[in-house]
């Protein structure tokens, strides 16, 4: 088993933080589809809309998105149509083991503490692209800071407690770093509070952070964080009869070019060829992920 290192460690094994659930604001978008009861060849999907260029609303009012546009290319092979129910990242976990919705599309990335907790998170499809965390600033500090220690005594920024973010801020401060977490509701609040100056920097996966700091001259992705790379996939409940049925699909769609089609669309280049973007592999496990027992 190779070594990790101590940020990565202490990544993948931070405990979840979720909300527990009772009366969730956002159970009614279920209700309004059928007086409570889902129509046949509905799926309800958790996404919080707010992860530009994954899910997002766009300013026709439309849901967007790489991950959005995955979807429907499989309910187009599958017949079904996803509708999408809006949650907060740090609810997903939770409401999707409550009920609230079917499956969720919350760019989770697969570390190993949520792959050990399939009954707390959900269970991993296989993976549609890998990606990392990503140090944003402001253009004064951007070809200064290589990582946390040279943000010392300065405030960063994070989307949610619990996501992948906060645990990457939080090991490092608990390995010393000297830096202040602030934590935003969503990243358009996050980037637009380090665009002002209320923090200053913002730690956040480098696909979003790339898509905030486009052609803002104000921002920018200062350093990528290497050691926090990992899959990313959907999440289904365990014992969905539909989960197979949707690895299936996203086999065929990588074999057929469909998804590299997808993430050229969203992100203007090719996928890298080693990205399962384009390469069919199997649900990563705590095996394949080398998770430290």
């Amino acid at each position: 088993m190779r070594a990790f290192s101590a940020l990565r460690r202490a990544v993948v094994r931070a405990a979840t933080v979720t909300a527990v659930v009772t009366a969730l604001p956002f159970a009614a978008a279920a209700d309004d589809l059928s007086g409570g009861v889902v129509p046949e060849g509905i799926v309800l999907v958790g996404t919080s809309l707010t992860l530009a260029p994954y899910s997002f609303i766009n300013e026709k009012g439309e849901s967007v998105g790489f991950e959005l546009d995955i979807l429907k290319a499989v309910g187009e092979r599958l017949g079904i149509t996803f509708n999408f129910v809006r949650v907060p990242f740090s609810q997903n976990f939770t409401a999707l083991q409550a009920g609230v919705f079917r499956m969720s599309a919350a760019s989770a990335f697969m570390t190993c503490e949520r792959l050990a907790n399939p009954g707390g998170v959900g269970v991993f499809t296989v993976p549609t692209y890998s990606a990392g965390q990503a140090i944003s600033t402001g253009p004064d500090l951007a070809d200064k800071v290589s990582g946390f220690d040279d943000l010392a005594g300065k405030k960063v920024g994070i989307e949610s407690v619990g996501s992948t973010a906060d645990k990457v801020v939080t090991a490092a401060i608990e390995n010393g770093a000297d830096i202040e977490k602030v934590v935003f509701s969503d990243n358009p609040s996050l980037f637009l509070g380090l665009e002002q100056g209320r923090v200053d920097a913002a730690v956040q996966s480098e696909f979003i952070a790339a898509w905030q700091t486009k052609g803002n001259p104000n921002v920018a992705i200062a350093h990528r964080i290497r050691e926090t790379y990992f899959p990313v996939g959907y999440l289904f409940r365990e014992g969905d009869p539909l989960y197979p049925e949707f690895n299936r699909v996203l086999d065929e769609l990588k074999d057929e070019g469909v998804l590299a089609d997808i993430y050229r669309t969203w992100f203007g280049t090719d996928p890298d060829p080693s990205s399962p973007t384009v390469n069919v592999v199997p649900v990563p496990t705590l095996e394949s992920q080398n998770c430290p027992s």
